[in-house]
C-alpha cells in the first residue's frame, strides 16, 4: 500500500507523501504509467515556483511540443503554464520539491536552469538514481528509496538548508500578502538588505521577486475562478489589487497561457 497516495485529476496519476523528515524540502513524490492514452491527450502544467526531478522509464513525454529522449530531467522552475503531451505506453516517476529546494539536490543554482526541462539528469547522484528506481517495479517500493536517499543526502548540505529555510520564508510572506507588496515591503518585514532578497530569489527559486509575485496572484486567481464561477472579472481584478481589469487579463494570460475569461469557459464544460 503506497502511504497517503491519491489520485490527482489525470487517469493514471499518482502521488506518494514524503517522510516526515524531507517535509520541508521535497512535496511529494509522482507516478503515472499508462497504456490508454490517445496520442493527442495534452494537459497544462502551472508554476507553483517549484522545481524537481523526473525519470523516464518507457515512451517519451513531449512538453511544449518538444520530444524528452532521454532518460531524465531536472524540471526547473517556470513563469508561464508549460503544455504536456501524453501518448499510450507511458512510465514515469517525479519528485516534486518544495520552493527554493533546487540547490538542495541538484547541485544547480535555479538561476542557471530556468527552462522547464533541459537538464539530462546523466550526472551523479541522479544517474545513480535512475539506475535504482528502474530495478523497483512498484510505486512504493521506489518512494522506499526515494525517502531514504534524500535522507542521506541532507547531511551533506547543512549551509544550502539555512539558506533554503530563508528563502522558503521569503516566498511564505510573498504568498500571505497574495502578492501584494513591493521589494522594498519585504525588506522591511524581513530586516534584509533587497539585493540579498533579490540574489535569495535568484540562486534558490529561480525567478525574481516580481515573477514570484505574478504567479502567486495568478493561482489565487484561478482558484477564485473556479469557486466562484459567477464572480465579475471586473470585480476579481479590483479584489486582487490589479490597475483595472485589462491589467489583470494581461497579466494572467501570460502566466497561465489563455485569458481568465477562456479559463472560466474551460472549467465550466469540464465542471
Amino acid at each position: 500500500m503506497i502511504p497517503n497516495a491519491q489520485p490527482i485529476a489525470l487517469d493514471g496519476f499518482q502521488k506518494a507523501s514524503v517522510s516526515p523528515v524531507l517535509s520541508s524540502f521535497i512535496d511529494s513524490y509522482w507516478c503515472i504509467k499508462s497504456t490508454e492514452y490517445a496520442p493527442k491527450t495534452s494537459h497544462f502544467l502551472h508554476s507553483d515556483c517549484a522545481s524537481g526531478i523526473i525519470f523516464n522509464f518507457q515512451q517519451p513525454l513531449t512538453i511544449n511540443d518538444t520530444r524528452l529522449d532521454n532518460d531524465g530531467y531536472i524540471c526547473t522552475t517556470f513563469c508561464q503554464s508549460q503544455k504536456l503531451n501524453l501518448t499510450k505506453n507511458i512510465d514515469a516517476l517525479g519528485v516534486r520539491f518544495k520552493p527554493a529546494a533546487t540547490k538542495l539536490f541538484t547541485d544547480f543554482q535555479a538561476k542557471d536552469i530556468r527552462d522547464l526541462i533541459t537538464t539530462d539528469v546523466c550526472t551523479f547522484p541522479t544517474n545513480y538514481m535512475y539506475d535504482q528506481l528502474a530495478k523497483h517495479h512498484s510505486f512504493c517500493a521506489q518512494v522506499h528509496f526515494l525517502n531514504g536517499f534524500f535522507t542521506a543526502h541532507l547531511h551533506t548540505k547543512t549551509i544550502n538548508i539555512a539558506q533554503q529555510h530563508i528563502s522558503q520564508s521569503l516566498l511564505g510572506i510573498v504568498s500571505k500578502m497574495c502578492g501584494n507588496l513591493t521589494l522594498d515591503d519585504l525588506s522591511t518585514k524581513t530586516g534584509l538588505h533587497t539585493k540579498k532578497i533579490e540574489r535569495l530569489f535568484a540562486e534558490y527559486i529561480g525567478m525574481n521577486f516580481r515573477q514570484c509575485s505574478q504567479i502567486i496572484k495568478a493561482k489565487l486567481a484561478m482558484q477564485a475562478i473556479k469557486t466562484q464561477p459567477n464572480l465579475p472579472l471586473a470585480e476579481l481584478a479590483l479584489t486582487l489589487n490589479y490597475f483595472d481589469q485589462a491589467h489583470f487579463t494581461n497579466q494572467f494570460k501570460k502566466i497561465i497561457g489563455v485569458t481568465p475569461a477562456n479559463y472560466r469557459q474551460k472549467k465550466q464544460k469540464t465542471a
